[in-house]
């Protein structure tokens, strides 16, 4: 490679970047980058392409095969290459970022049962508008503890307790559905 440049104004951006978003973000768009145009090289390079010239700008990077017209099957491989690289980095570092063995918020949960006289890890149950109590009390007897999350209309995430729910079968009858309950209430 005999010359490699960088546009003064993708020089500004990076800056912008760096001061806006901060040095992991900025760094992280450069390595991006670096990686993204590396993979593209290095198939060029494979499929025996020489590069001449290099050149970062605002809008990403330029570079020049020494005039040569491309075979379009080369071409094909060296342009999917980049976005290849791209996709591999991102498994790598979401990969990397999983521990698939830390606990969740809910798994932290510890409620006092007034049944046990201890506290215990309740189970956490995500369910729907058309859900009745009736399916909410076969749950409620395969635990010992429930607590049941719906998400409202609103984006609000509205917990009930097994407590709670025995009191509501109380009220209502067994095959009532949750939307009528949220309903009756909020008029």
């Amino acid at each position: 490679m005999k010359k490699c440049t960088v546009n003064p104004v993708a020089f500004c951006v990076w800056i912008w970047l760096f001061v806006v978003f901060g040095w992991i973000y900025a760094l992280n768009c450069v390595l991006a980058i670096i990686l993204h145009e590396l993979g593209h090289y290095v198939v060029a390079k494979m499929l025996g392409y020489q590069l001449s010239k290099f050149s970062l700008s605002p809008y990403g990077v330029s570079r020049s095969y020494h005039d040569v017209d491309l075979d379009e099957n080369d071409e094909f491989w060296i342009a999917v290459a980049g976005p290849a690289v791209n996709i591999v980095s991102i498994v790598f570092v979401f990969g990397g970022m999983l521990d698939l063995k830390q606990k969740s918020q809910y798994e932290k949960i510890n409620i006092f049962c007034k049944k046990t006289k201890n506290f215990v890890k309740p189970t956490f149950y995500c369910v729907g508008f058309e859900t009745t109590l009736s399916d909410l009390f076969s749950k409620m007897q395969s635990s010992k503890t429930c607590i049941f999350c719906i998400t409202l209309e609103s984006g609000k995430v509205l917990n009930l307790s097994d407590f709670f729910v025995q009191k509501l079968l109380t009220k209502y009858n067994i095959k009532t559905k949750l939307s009528e309950i949220i309903k009756n209430t909020n008029s």
